[in-house]
């Protein structure tokens, strides 16, 4: 059932969360497919909705700073460095793990004792948060493994059909998903003064640092560490994405290694489609079925911020049997990794030479 971002209609979508049921709401960087924190048979079905494997946690939404550290257990320093993230980056994409209260079901953590946190920024996911009156934990909607969805529609069509039924808050009139790809997920290791990055996302490591090192000197190390797990693993993630194949469209897609030479146009070509970045493969776009420019001047921030829209577009192309999409590596841009991840992920790391 789609519902409207009005009172009436967020009371409602409220009412369902509390009730055990699934809502779907907009935020700031993907739709999320949400469920009371609290409540461990609307957490998995969650997981059956989606196809996920119980391996891989989910990130807990609330409205409020106070609410999140009720929600986990940290030593004085612990809470120090809490405290110091949230008020720099929330609302925002940043996923704060930590330690979780013992109150908050394993499915939440995926079994690992560790729960990620955030309060978005979007004002139809803080408005609905507030009306719940529950934390609710939330994936992004779509099936597992599939291209992150940016739309109502996204939702409906990946979703539509489960059968424990879903409420999909509409967000037509509002904009959403400006960051466009999903919130940093960071840990926190205060014993260590270490701060673990587990997925790139929309805030960037030179963000992080300049907030805790640059501004406030509180020599925290800000380390990398985000895994490629083989897809059928059944290892317990400390985080999500980092299975190999995520945010893969339906057809069978391919990252393109650097360009030595200008590629000729071919005959198979006809049923590729390109997505491009700064205009490298333009040339060709008269000669495959489908031809989009992530963006022709070369902004990683309108790129990342078009990038699943532009999968389930390229996945769409009548006759589409190849999509070949950019390496955006060696852009030199704080987000270029974070883009590079996704791009890379959707491809399964499978690679095409021209």
């Amino acid at each position: 059932m789609l519902l409207s971002p009005t009172i009436d209609g967020l009371a409602r979508a409220g009412q369902e969360l509390r009730a055990g049921r699934l809502v779907s709401f907009p935020t700031e960087t993907v739709y999320g497919l949400g469920a009371n924190a609290f409540d461990a048979k609307a957490l998995l079905s969650i997981f059956e909705a989606k196809g996920r494997p119980l391996t891989d946690p989910l990130i807990v939404h609330v409205p409020t700073v106070d609410a999140a550290l009720k929600l986990v257990e940290l030593d004085e320093k612990g809470t120090k460095l809490f405290k110091t993230l949230a008020k720099a980056f929330w609302p925002g994409p940043l996923t704060l793990i930590a330690p979780a209260v013992p109150a908050l079901p394993r499915e939440v953590s995926a079994n690992t004792g560790f729960v990620g946190i955030r309060i978005p920024n979007h004002p139809i996911a803080l408005s609905l948060l507030t009306e719940a009156k529950v934390p609710v934990a939330a994936p992004s909607a779509n099936r597992f493994g599939h291209v992150s969805p940016t739309t109502a529609q996204h939702v409906i069509n990946d979703l539509g059909s489960y059968h424990g039924g879903l409420h999909v808050i509409d967000n037509s009139g509002s904009s959403c998903c400006q960051v466009g790809i999903e919130s940093t997920v960071a840990k926190l290791v205060p014993e260590n003064n270490q701060l673990l990055i587990f997925r790139r996302g929309g805030v960037s490591e030179a963000a992080l640092d300049n907030v805790l090192n640059k501004r406030l000197g509180m020599k925290i190390d800000i380390v990398y560490a985000q895994r490629v797990v083989a897809d059928h693993s059944t290892q317990n993630q400390v985080a999500p994405g980092q299975l190999l194949t995520h945010y893969a469209p339906d057809v069978e897609t391919y990252m393109l290694e650097p360009l030595t030479v200008s590629p000729t146009p071919t005959a198979q070509m006809k049923s590729w489609v390109i997505l491009d970045f700064r205009g490298a493969l333009a040339h060709l776009k008269p000669h495959v079925a489908g031809y989009l420019d992530l963006s022709t001047t070369g902004d990683i921030a309108q790129a990342a911020h078009v990038v699943f829209d532009s999968l389930r577009w390229a996945e769409q192309v009548p006759g589409a049997t190849r999509i070949l999409i950019p390496d955006v590596s060696k852009v030199h841009h704080e987000h270029a990794s974070a883009l590079h991840d996704r791009l890379y992920r959707a491809s399964s790391g499978k690679r095409f030479q021209f």
